[in-house]
């Protein structure tokens, strides 16, 4: 079950009045940066605005003024966008139908939420050149959106699910041939694809050229995000689909398509992990148990399976942004998946009488995570009798009480 994540307005301190030092000014409290999550500052915009979008207004700046283009950025040398003004941003608002860009006054913005990492300087926003901290732990609640247009608020993001695992940019651990660590250079995802009569077929590292994608999966694309997502709807041609691998009912379609090339509308029911193009960067020390001397292997091949690597996730709960396209598993699931998602002492204050600035307490966040640990599955699953997914599941099912497939999801002599 899949879901869009909108931002929570978190708990204590709150992010939105506090900055990091490379934006220390003394008229913090009033600044916009990039990567901010904003609404507008007058109500009535704000309520205008929602009225035909979400539900809600929000929206994630992209730049700002003074934003310089890196000039390594090769992308940038063939974009023909002005700079910003001075004391504007430019904010991506997300919209039901995809996303509105405009460039807006500071002053017509009102910041919900700041993004933090492990390690950044802040100071309070009131007074950025006062008392300086540096921080130690970050965690991130998120607002979830259903395909039934359902929300479930204030969900920690250690209960959600990347829709691809494995990423570029990340680190790996291949336990099996002398512990090495690697990073992430390109992901090759299988995206599984299913029609409205059960058929199913299997793209590997498919190009959105040719497996053509409704919708974005994220406000900022990038080679982090995979294109596709459960639930999401794509357009292939007959060749196109005639290059994929064929789980069920491929021998009937096929047939039927002989000499076409029309244009197919199909459903994103599963993406994962094909294979993987790592740097190996170094090896865990193995010694010879005879000789006591280290013992060197060769590195694995740079173009791996997934098969027995460990992605390393300690920080994955904090690697979400407006937009994101996330999967919500049963608890179990999660549970098994990831080791950290009860870790709540990483991230919680402790002592007696600590109390968040907004009123809650560690054990007020804890007991509310808990609840809706519980509860943010049901709604992923009542969601699912909505939308282009709900469709191709209802004619999926009836094609098996119909005999068209065997349990296997081979096809039957009928």
């Amino acid at each position: 079950s899949a879901a869009r994540v909108s931002p929570f307005v978190p708990s204590a301190p709150r992010v939105r009045d506090m900055t990091a030092s490379f934006g220390l000014r003394s008229d913090a409290s009033s600044q916009v940066y990039s990567e901010d999550v904003v609404t507008y500052a007058d109500p009535r915009d704000e309520a205008e605005a929602a009225s035909t979008h979400y539900g809600t207004c929000v929206g994630l700046v992209s730049r700002v003024a003074g934003d310089d283009p890196d000039e390594d950025d090769e992308d940038w040398e063939d974009d023909d966008e002005a700079p910003v003004p001075d004391d504007h941003a430019e904010v991506c608002w997300l919209q039901a139908d995809g996303t509105r860009v405009e460039t807006t006054p500071n002053a017509k913005l009102r910041v919900l939420d700041r993004a933090f990492i492990h390690g950044d300087v802040v100071a309070r926003a009131a007074n950025a050149l006062g008392i300086q901290g540096v921080v130690v732990g970050v965690n991130v609640d998120a607002d979830l959106q259903f395909a039934d247009g359902s929300r479930t608020l204030g969900v920690s993001t250690r209960r959600l699910t990347q829709v691809r695992h494995f990423r570029p940019g990340h680190y790996v651990v291949h336990p099996g041939l002398g512990g090495w660590v690697g990073r992430v250079d390109d992901v090759a995802d299988d995206v599984v694809v299913r029609f409205d009569d059960g058929s199913e077929c299997a793209f590997h590292d498919p190009d959105v050229e040719r497996l053509i994608p409704a919708e974005d999966s994220s406000l900022f694309p990038d080679e982090e995000q995979c294109a596709y997502f459960p639930g999401l709807v794509v357009h292939a041609s007959t060749s196109a689909l005639r290059s994929a691998t064929w789980t069920r009912g491929g021998n009937n379609r096929l047939a039927n398509w002989r000499g076409s090339n029309r244009t197919h509308v199909g459903v994103v029911a599963e993406v994962r992990p094909g294979t993987l193009l790592v740097d190996w960067i170094a090896q865990r020390d193995v010694y010879d148990a005879g000789t006591g001397e280290r013992v060197g292997e060769q590195p694995p091949a740079e173009r791996v399976g997934v098969d027995g690597l460990w992605a390393l996730t300690y920080f994955a709960h904090t690697c979400w942004q407006l937009g994101d396209r996330c999967a919500v598993d049963s608890l179990e699931a999660r549970r098994n998946a990831d080791p950290y998602v009860d870790d709540l002492a990483s991230y919680l204050p402790t002592g007696d009488g600590v109390v968040y600035e907004c009123g809650e307490s560690p054990e007020d966040v804890a007991a509310r995570h808990a609840r809706l640990d519980e509860t943010v599955y049901d709604a992923a699953l009542a969601s699912e009798n909505h939308g282009p997914a709900a469709s191709v599941n209802r004619g999926t099912a009836a094609a098996f009480a119909a005999g068209k497939f065997d349990d296997a999801g081979s096809e039957g002599q009928r």
